[in-house]
C-alpha cells in the first residue's frame, strides 16, 4: 500500500515528466526551500512532512522534468541540476552529523532519497527505451557490491552513483538516443560525452563518495578499451567497476531501439567470455554467485514505479 508521501511523490514525478512548470515559483525561492532542509539546520519530522517534503519535491521535481523533456540544454539547466544535487550531498553529509536524533535522520534520509529517486525517473523521461535504467542499474550494483563484501556505507554510495550515473545524456539530442537504427561513429562519440559531462555537472558537488569520478569512469574497461581516458585495470575504481558490470548487465537485458532484449543465457555468455578482460573478474564472480543463488529472472525483475 502507497503511504501520503509516495502517493506525492508519484504525483511530483508525473507532473514533471508531462513538463509542466509552476511559473509563479522563483528560483530564489526554491533554493531556500532546500536550504531550510538540508544547510546544517536540524528540522522536525513535523517540518518535514508537513511543509519541506511536499512543497520541495513537487516544485523541483516539475522545474526538472522541464528542463528534461527535450528542450535546448543551457547553462541555466546544468545549474539547477548542481544545485539540488549539491543540496541533497550536504543533506546526506547531515544526516551523518545527527546521529542522536533518529527520527529526523530517517525523515532527511527518505527525502534525500526520494528527490534523488524523481531526478533519475524525470532523466529517463527523455528516452522512454531506458525506462528505469537508472533505478535498475542502481538496484543490481548495491546488491553486487554487497556481495562483495563492501561496507553499507560504500554500497549506499554506489547505489546513489547508480541513479545518477547518466546525468550527462542531458545533453545528447532526444532523437539520436532513441533512434532505432544504426548510427554512426560521429553519432556515437556525441553519446560518448555523456560520461564526461556528468563528471562535469557533478564535480564541483561534495558528496562524501567519490560519484563525480565513478560516472566519468563508468565506461572504461579493464583492458583499456573504455571511454573517455582508456583507463585499465586497478586505475578504474571499485565503484566504476561494479557500476560498468551493472550498467551492461541491465542494457543489455533491455529493450533499444536498435534491438531487442538480449536472452540470460546470452548475457551470461558475455559477461563470463569477457571476465578479466572487459570486466573485474571479482565482480563478475560476485554477479554469478547471485545468479546461481537468486536466478536471473529474479536479479534482474523491474519493480513497478
Amino acid at each position: 500500500m502507497l503511504t501520503l508521501y509516495d502517493q506525492y511523490l508519484s504525483q511530483a514525478i508525473e507532473a514533471g515528466a508531462k513538463g509542466y512548470l509552476l511559473k509563479d515559483i522563483k528560483r530564489e525561492e526554491l533554493t531556500q526551500a532546500i536550504r531550510q532542509v538540508y544547510r546544517g539546520q536540524v528540522v522536525t519530522s513535523e517540518h518535514i512532512k508537513s511543509k519541506t517534503q511536499f512543497d520541495y519535491e513537487d516544485r523541483y521535481s516539475k522545474r526538472i522534468g522541464e528542463i528534461l523533456q527535450g528542450k535546448p540544454y543551457s547553462t541555466e539547466d546544468k545549474r539547477s541540476l548542481q544545485e539540488v544535487l549539491s543540496e541533497v550531498a550536504t543533506g546526506i553529509e547531515n544526516t551523518r552529523l545527527y546521529q542522536g536524533i533518529q527520527s529526523q535522520r530517517a525523515e532527511l534520509k527518505k527525502v534525500q532519497r526520494g528527490i534523488l529517486h524523481a531526478m533519475s525517473l524525470l532523466m529517463e523521461t527523455r528516452d522512454p527505451y531506458t525506462n528505469s535504467h537508472q533505478q535498475q542499474v542502481a538496484e543490481l550494483a548495491s546488491k553486487i557490491a554487497a556481495e562483495m563484501g563492501l561496507s553499507q556505507w560504500d554500497i549506499e554510495g554506489i547505489r546513489i552513483t547508480g541513479l545518477l550515473h547518466d546525468v550527462g545524456k542531458i545533453t545528447v539530442p532526444v532523437e539520436l538516443l532513441c533512434r532505432p537504427g544504426n548510427i554512426n561513429q560521429y553519432e556515437f562519440s556525441i553519446i560518448k560525452t555523456h560520461a564526461q559531462v556528468g563528471y562535469e555537472i557533478l564535480k564541483e558537488i561534495e558528496f562524501p563518495w567519490p560519484i563525480s569520478q565513478v560516472i566519468l569512469q563508468h565506461h572504461e574497461r579493464l583492458n583499456g578499451s573504455g571511454y573517455p581516458s582508456g583507463l585499465s585495470g586497478k586505475d578504474i575504481t571499485i565503484e566504476a567497476r561494479i557500476l560498468g558490470v551493472a550498467d551492461v548487465i541491465e542494457a543489455m537485458s533491455s529493450h533499444r531501439p536498435y534491438r531487442p532484449a538480449l536472452g540470460f543465457d546470452c548475457i551470461l555468455e558475455e559477461i563470463s567470455r569477457e571476465r578479466g578482460i572487459l570486466y573485474d573478474p571479482e565482480v563478475v564472480d560476485a554477479f554469478l554467485r547471485l545468479v546461481a543463488e537468486h536466478g536471473m529472472e529474479k536479479l534482474l525483475e523491474r519493480k513497478q514505479e
